[in-house]
């Protein structure tokens, strides 16, 4: 049964998210009230708490309903909107980070928004700190100063939110010692306490879908190609189907097949689960084609943000040489 709502959501600006830091700013795309009455009162079931009902529609964008291109983009707004106004956290926040080794700053007052469902990207010149900066949101490298949140928790109970987060290393990291089935279970009996026989169960669909066949799963890591080793990797980082996966470089040492691969298996998860993504590459084929977002970092200071769209109103000339190389 369908209801209407009796008043829609008070709004006083829509925001659009900045990537470099900066709070959400109203831009002039925004749906007004009238938009997003219409959104609320057509298709959606209305339900007795506020709560209950914004889980439901921004569930809508997650697991990708057949909604029109219109609905699809007041849902995003929506959900922007929700965000801006506190009333649900970024899924990975960055605020004024600083990391140092001894004299050297590699981590230079970085700060960045990463909305619930999106994926970005950071590129940047070798040695800028990208692959340092995943591990210090990751918790794997302590910051000197600054903040990182996720889902909106700090120190301890951001440690703990990790369990809501997939990571893929650059060197794959999978353990020697076990099979590949072995490596792709262990989260699931260590962390999550599921039994071995339906840990394994998972684990065998999570390889499907990564197209890796049975006779794969007896085999150690380093019995595998680097390609097959790079699928079992990311077949590990998803056997949880986490809320945030943490990639880096992918596609690194990959050939142009199995880079499309290794993206494509990506972008259909976030489709699927609406998983917020954060990758580092250096392939900035890469870059352009998968994500909706592009951090470009240098001496350790985001010196650019934005959609691959924007790039060519915003970008600085070194950025834009850069990306579109």
């Amino acid at each position: 049964m369908h209801q209407n709502l009796a008043q829609p959501l008070p709004i006083h600006a829509m925001p659009t998210l900045a990537g470099n830091g900066a709070h959400p700013t109203p831009n002039n795309g925004s749906p007004n009230r009238h938009n997003l009455y219409i959104l609320m009162s057509v298709d959606f079931p209305a339900y007795s708490s506020p709560k209950i009902w914004i889980v439901y529609l921004l569930s809508v964008t997650i697991v990708n309903l057949h909604l029109s291109t219109r609905k699809l983009k007041l849902v995003e707004e929506l959900k922007n909107f929700l965000i801006y106004e506190n009333f649900m956290p970024f899924a990975i926040s960055v605020e004024n980070v600083i990391k140092s080794f001894e004299e050297s700053r590699i981590i230079d007052d970085v700060s960045f928004n990463l909305a619930p469902g999106t994926s970005s990207v950071i590129v940047g010149p070798a040695a800028s700190g990208k692959s340092l900066l995943l591990k210090c949101i990751l918790g794997l490298i302590p910051i000197d100063s600054g903040n990182i949140s996720i889902n909106g928790l700090t120190g301890i109970s951001r440690l703990k939110e990790m369990h809501n987060v997939g990571v893929m290393f650059q060197e794959n990291a999978l353990f020697d010692s076990l099979t590949v089935l072995e490596n792709i279970a262990f989260r699931l009996i260590n962390q999550k306490r599921i039994s071995e026989k339906t840990a394994k169960s998972i684990a065998r669909e999570k390889l499907s879908q990564v197209h890796l066949t049975n006779d794969t799963i007896d085999k150690y890591p380093a019995e595998l190609s680097g390609g097959m080793q790079k699928r079992v990797s990311l077949a590990r980082a998803l056997v949880t189907d986490p809320q945030i996966l943490l990639i880096d470089e992918p596609t690194a040492g990959l050939d142009p097949i199995l880079t499309t691969v290794i993206c494509n298996l990506v972008t259909a998860h976030k489709s699927k689960f609406g998983t917020t993504i954060l990758a580092v590459t250096s392939d900035m084929r890469v870059a352009r084609e998968n994500y909706d977002q592009i951090l470009y970092i240098e001496n350790g200071t985001i010196r650019w943000a934005g959609s691959l769209e924007s790039l060519l109103q915003t970008g600085t000339k070194p950025v834009k040489e850069f990306i579109l190389e």
